[in-house]
């Protein structure tokens, strides 16, 4: 599917979220075909794109997937991802994640912050 010159903001989302479910399998893939397509998305296309994917998640299921994805990022190092978890991080304001916690929203952003991090997006 090609990008849509003209859109609207629901045909944008849209083949966002095509391009992005084809791309899913495979992560070098999905760097390549979104360099591509000189598609940078901002974080309020990431955040809708998180919200569509995770609807239906409880506070809890998500704060226990922001745990997982923290060791995950960290390679099974529990010690590590618990000391990233209580650190300050520029990304977010210089709050720790743990504080990050209390919102589904705020839960999304840190698995965003994740995401990036494991893909090399620093900005």
């Amino acid at each position: 599917m090609a990008r849509p010159e003209k859109y609207t903001d629901a045909d944008y989302l849209a083949w966002i979220e095509s391009q992005v479910l084809v791309l899913t399998q495979d992560s070098q893939t999905k760097m390549c075909r979104l360099s591509a397509f000189d598609v940078m998305l901002s974080m309020d296309d990431t955040e809708a794109l998180n919200a569509m994917k995770q609807p239906d998640k409880t506070l809890g299921e998500l704060q226990a997937d922001l745990v997982a994805a923290s060791q995950q990022l960290f390679e099974g190092d529990l010690g590590a991802a618990d000391a990233w978890l209580n650190r300050p991080l520029r990304a977010i304001g210089y709050e720790r994640p743990v504080d990050c916690m209390e919102s589904a929203e705020s839960v999304r952003k840190m698995l965003d912050v994740i995401g990036r991090l494991e893909h090399g997006v620093f900005n």
